[in-house]
């Protein structure tokens, strides 16, 4: 390309020379960088791997469960025992909970706590309350979950005096 087809295209072409140490430089440079681009690309292989495995197993925890839903409806269908369903879904829920638990998340209470706007996620408000400051929650309308001390869902509650 001549400089005038350069100038006509917006670039500036200008030859620049170096020594023959300074382009053997920036060409380990240049294979160092291709290498650290490549280490990259694997290393985000495997994190997708990772994560889809992580994924796959948190699956394969939660099926039991849903097999033991399936269990509770059907023996619910054919005997109509609904007290005996309670139960079964009763420990459904604790068997959730208790994998959650090995997954780190843990359920925090509200009911009775002071209003915390990072925790409480407020639906109602009682009538005559003018501060948030100084309410508490009356009622929890969904749980609300912490994973290592961070908050990963803020209750959703109630609030008044």
């Amino acid at each position: 390309m001549s400089s005038q087809e350069g100038k006509a295209q917006g670039l500036m072409i200008r030859k620049v020379s170096i020594s023959q140490k300074e382009y053997e430089d920036l060409k380990k440079q240049k294979e160092a960088a291709r290498l650290y681009q490549r280490k990259i690309i694997k290393l985000e292989g495997e994190l997708s791997q990772l994560k889809k495995k992580k994924e796959i197993n948190l699956i394969l925890e939660l099926l039991p469960v849903v097999d033991d839903f399936e269990r509770a409806i059907k023996a619910a269908e054919e005997r109509q025992d609904y007290p005996s369903l309670l139960l079964g879904l009763e420990a459904i829920r604790r068997e959730i909970l208790q994998i959650l638990r090995g997954k780190g998340v843990e359920k925090f209470e509200s009911q009775g706590q002071k209003f915390n706007p990072e925790i409480h996620q407020p639906l109602e408000i009682s009538e005559g309350v003018e501060d948030l400051e100084n309410t508490i929650v009356i009622e929890e309308l969904r749980s609300g979950y912490k994973m290592g001390g961070q908050i990963i869902r803020r209750a959703l509650v109630r609030l008044g005096f």
